[in-house]
C-alpha cells in the first residue's frame, strides 16, 4: 500500500476537489450544459474567491467581472447584460444577487426560475430575504405578473422595487405597463434595466 503525503499549501485545494468529486459527482449534469467549469475556474492557478480566474478582495465583485467577460457589451456571448446600478439612486446590484451561476433554482411555486434566477433574494438588506419568482415570461400563471390582484407581489424586480415610481413589492403603481414584458421593451439587462 503506498501512502501519498500531501504538502499543507495544497489541502485546501484537495479538500476542495474531494468534495466536488464525492458530493458532486452526482449533480454534475444539473450545471449548466453550455457553462463549462474552465470558463470561470481555475482548479491550480485561480487567483480569486471560489477558484475564480479574476483575482479581487470582494466576492461579489469578483463574479462580477467573471460574469461580465463574457455577458458584458464586449463580451462573446449574446446574451448580454450589465449590472444595476438603481437607476438613479444610491445602490448597486451585482450578478450574483440576482442569479445561480451553476444552475436553476427552484421558487417557493416549486417550480424553477427562469435565467438562473435565484429562488430566494438578499439584495436589500432591510427587506430581508424575500422569495423571488421568475418562471414564466408569458403571465399565463401569474408567476412574475407584477398586475396580479393579490399578495405576495414578488416578481423577480418587485422584491426589492420599494421607491420606484411604479412596480413596487407592495403592490401599489402596479398597473404600469401591466402584461408587458418589461426587459424586452423599456428596461433591458443589457443596459442594467435603466429606461
Amino acid at each position: 500500500m503506498k501512502i501519498f503525503i500531501i504538502p499543507a499549501k495544497h489541502t485546501v485545494t484537495v479538500l476542495v476537489a474531494m468534495v466536488f468529486l464525492v458530493l458532486g459527482s452526482g449533480s454534475v449534469s444539473a450545471l449548466m450544459p453550455d457553462h463549462e467549469c474552465a470558463y470561470c475556474h481555475a482548479t491550480h492557478s485561480a487567483p480569486g474567491f471560489t477558484l475564480l480566474n479574476q483575482s479581487g478582495t470582494n466576492l461579489v465583485l469578483t463574479a462580477e467581472v467573471v460574469c461580465l467577460t463574457c455577458h458584458g457589451p464586449t463580451g462573446s456571448s449574446s446574451l448580454t447584460a450589465d449590472v444595476h446600478d438603481g437607476g438613479g439612486f444610491s445602490f448597486r446590484i451585482s450578478c450574483i444577487e440576482c442569479h445561480d451561476p451553476h444552475d436553476h433554482q427552484q421558487n417557493v411555486n416549486g417550480a424553477d426560475n427562469l435565467n438562473m434566477v435565484l429562488g430566494t433574494i438578499t439584495a436589500m438588506p432591510a427587506l430581508g430575504d424575500i422569495d423571488a419568482i421568475f418562471a414564466d415570461k408569458d403571465y399565463s400563471d401569474l408567476s412574475w405578473d407584477y398586475s396580479k390582484p393579490a399578495a405576495p407581489w414578488n416578481g423577480i424586480c418587485q422584491v426589492c422595487h420599494t421607491l420606484t415610481r411604479f412596480q413596487r413589492n407592495d403592490g401599489t403603481k402596479s398597473q404600469h405597463q401591466a402584461g408587458v414584458t418589461c426587459t424586452a421593451s423599456c428596461h433591458l439587462h443589457s443596459n442594467g434595466f435603466d429606461k
